[in-house]
């Protein structure tokens, strides 16, 4: 071995033996390398967490009118659904109405809940009985196929109708057969559940063969 060859190797050596040398290769990790892959490793743990256990509420929505007592108060709503949506329907289930005649951006949604479910499919005769306005039955029935009803009984605070995402307004202003949306919440699902359904779908399955 020639000693110009001996040297080099000798340098090499010591080159890569030197700490110095080694972190100018290799750079040490700093702080904010540190900071950053732990925010990265923090929002992908609250996003991890948002998606399994956030809920997000499943509804069916339909039209709707508004009903009094003896007394001409409003205290409810006939709604309307379709067959399909309507039998996912339960009594018990919360059900948010947006009044026609009031501005929902102001004073929000009337809270109710659902009284009673009517399964028997609805005929124009009685939908005609229930709207007082045989043009308007007809616009329901043209607008939902075969219909199913359902009663919705409005919830009160100290007497009055329980509003939710605004100013409370008047009472008088729900006059009889005022038309409105009503949304049931029929279901809470996670995110993920939404983002996965046929997963969710085939563990039930499962569960329900085992048994």
């Amino acid at each position: 071995m020639g000693s110009a060859e001996k040297i080099f190797r000798e340098g090499a050596i010591e080159t890569a033996a030197s700490p110095d040398q080694l972190n100018a290769i290799a750079p040490l990790v700093t702080p904010r390398h540190v900071l950053l892959l732990a925010s990265v490793f923090l929002l992908a743990g609250i996003l991890i967490g948002w998606a399994c256990f956030a809920s997000i509420p499943i509804t069916v929505t339909g039209p709707a009118l508004i009903k009094h007592d003896a007394q001409g108060k409003a205290i409810g709503c006939v709604a309307f659904f379709s067959l399909s949506e309507g039998k996912r329907i339960d009594v018990g289930q919360v059900a948010f109405v947006a009044v026609s005649t009031v501005a929902e951006d102001e004073h929000g949604v009337v809270v109710g809940r659902v009284d009673t479910v009517d399964e028997r499919l609805t005929s124009l005769e009685t939908v005609t009985e229930l709207a007082g306005d045989p043009t308007l039955a007809q616009e329901i029935q043209k607008q939902l196929g075969t219909t199913l009803f359902a009663s919705i009984v409005f919830d009160s605070v100290d007497g009055r109708l329980r509003w939710q995402g605004g100013v409370m307004p008047a009472d008088d202003d729900l006059k009889l057969f005022t038309p409105c949306e009503v949304r049931v919440v029929i279901d809470d699902k996670s995110p993920i559940q939404l983002l996965l359904p046929t997963l969710f779908t085939d563990r039930v399955a499962a569960g329900s063969g085992a048994n």
